[in-house]
């Protein structure tokens, strides 16, 4: 228990916490008008605040925003106690005023309140006042504490974004002495326990941590085993793990049942890598570090930056085709897309494979071990409904020539019914995963691999079904497909209106450019794209 509560602590920190919670708060609130859902973010953001530091870091975190967010609290407070005493007058019947409404009838307030304060010194307030009033003077005072909550938050969001790319590097000793401190513990290295009760426990942990700078900056992570190896980690935050676990679970029973039979025993190397994932919590876990990969992504963007191509050539083939691209009927579209592919080559990542190998014999294993690995995890992710395989999904060995995929969030086919860029295929088989195949492309190794693989899926169905019935009813899957709620979607809550205009939703891309690559920049099969970001 001390370890997974100190690796989610190193995992996110109460300045990720923060920015990540105001961020999702702004868009409850000015976005959607949901004020008990802003509060319910908050609230335990403030709760943990007020609870003490444990650690150097969160004590530097108090200590730079604690005076900010206490005031912020207040505000909260008196907004809460404003909302109170209206229900009990038993006046809160109809819909508070919208957000907007409160940034225009600012002026009238400052009005009012320098008539009342004139009636004041004339002393012509002693009438008393009627309910009307009394609602709309404690909607006005709950209004202001928001308004001035906010002002604070927004403050506080500016510099903690400011400071988050400098966190490149963290120090167990600042961030979790306790963990530095473990030594020679009864926990085995994740993903090392064997049913026999073999397995490498932890001996300690790398002092420093490394902070990788993507979107939600996950950490790379050493253990020390006691068998004297060391194991890498990433320890990823801000993400549910949960559903990677028993994604792997399906690839584990799938090649125990390629492993068994013969038609696919006999050929080899069709199974699929795995790795280890251990989930902490519901936001956060750590994944068994696989040496030698790179995605398809860093592979062909590295060819091309070396060549003096640019990234996204076909979608600026695309644009110089079609200007008004977007204003296109879908037929349209696809002969601008075909005739940008006619235009380009794709052959990156074949070219790819041919550089890195030593000699020709070697290439000739890799160039094997691309497709048929590549064929076994398409049937068995169309049989999952896996979706979501961009370039940065999928890494290549770059020993053996193997496909490895991450990122399982998107299971069960939610990928082709969301709303934005739905997919309609089943598996990503894109020109450049092609031409990476033989001379003959699908029709060899890749169909022959593909064939025997499902059928041995299908004569092995009762098991899959069992394993996938289970996946469906369990809890947490349903709250993946049918939880999430669109931006759209009301909610039975206290409204308060739109996001009006004195204040912008926080947003990180409004202070710094995001370093979220454009994964579908290249060898897409899409047509819609609608960044032009040339560093990908």
């Amino acid at each position: 228990l001390l370890v997974s509560e100190e690796l989610v602590r190193v995992a996110i920190l109460w300045h990720e916490k923060w920015h990540e919670g105001l961020e999702e708060a702004s868009r409850l609130y000015f976005g959607d008008g949901d004020v008990e859902a802003m509060l319910a973010i908050l609230k335990p953001l403030h709760a943990e605040l007020d609870a003490g530091p444990t650690t150097l870091r969160e004590a530097s975190f108090k200590q730079a925003f604690g005076r900010d967010l206490r005031e912020a609290a207040r505000c909260l407070g008196e907004y809460e106690n404003c909302v109170s005493k209206e229900q009990a007058l038993g006046l809160d019947d109809t819909p508070r005023r919208k957000a907007s409404d409160v940034a225009e009838d600012a002026a009238a307030a400052a009005v009012a309140a320098d008539a009342k304060a004139a009636a004041k010194e004339r002393g012509d307030d002693d009438e008393p006042q009627s309910p009307q009033s009394q609602r709309a003077k404690l909607r006005d005072d709950a209004d202001a504490a928001l308004n001035q909550a906010w002002d604070l938050y927004y403050t506080v969001f500016r510099r903690v974004n400011k400071q988050l790319p400098q966190l490149t590097t963290l120090e167990l000793r600042y961030v979790s002495p306790a963990l530095l401190n473990a030594r020679s513990l009864e926990l085995a290295v994740p993903g090392t326990y064997r049913v026999d009760g073999s397995a490498a426990r932890i001996a300690r942990f790398s002092p420093s941590v490394h902070v990788i700078t993507s979107k939600q900056r996950p950490r790379r992570l050493a253990m020390r085993g006691e068998d004297g190896r060391e194991y890498g980690f990433l320890l990823k935050g801000h993400e549910d793990l949960r559903q990677d676990e028993r994604a792997m679970q399906l690839f584990g029973l799938a090649n125990a049942l390629l492993a068994k039979d013969r038609r696919t025993s006999e050929h080899g190397h069709l199974l699929i890598q795995r790795y280890a994932i251990t989930p902490l919590s519901q936001n956060c876990g750590i994944i068994g570090w696989v040496p030698a990969c790179d995605t398809l992504h860093a592979l062909v963007r590295d060819f091309r930056d070396a060549r003096k191509v640019v990234l996204n050539v076909e979608h600026r083939v695309m644009l110089q085709l079609a200007p008004d691209y977007d204003a296109l009927t879908l037929p349209q579209k696809v002969e601008v897309f075909h005739a940008a592919l006619a235009n380009t080559a794709g052959h990156d990542l074949s070219k790819v494979l041919w550089l890195k190998s030593s000699h020709s014999e070697q290439w000739l294993e890799r160039r094997t071990h691309y497709a048929r690995s590549l064929a076994v995890m398409s049937m068995v992710g169309h049989i999952l409904g896996l979706g979501d395989r961009h370039p940065s999904n999928l890494m290549l060995d770059r020993r053996t020539g193997k496909v490895l995929h991450i990122d399982f969030g998107d299971c069960f086919e939610v990928a082709m019914h969301r709303d934005k860029f739905p997919e309609r295929v089943p598996f990503r088989l894109t020109r450049m995963l092609v031409h990476a195949m033989e001379v003959s492309g699908v029709e060899g190794t890749y169909r022959l691999t593909c064939e025997r693989v499902m059928r041995v899926l299908r004569d092995n169905r009762d098991s899959l079904l069992s394993m996938l019935e289970a996946f469906i009813h369990d809890p947490l899957i349903s709250w993946r497909l049918l939880g999430a709620q669109e931006p759209g979607d009301e909610r039975p809550s206290r409204r308060v209106g739109s996001q009006p205009s004195s204040r912008p939703v926080l947003d990180e891309s409004d202070h710094e450019e995001s370093d979220e690559e454009d994964y579908d920049s290249y060898d897409s099969d899409q047509t819609d794209d609608d960044d032009d970001d040339e560093e990908g």
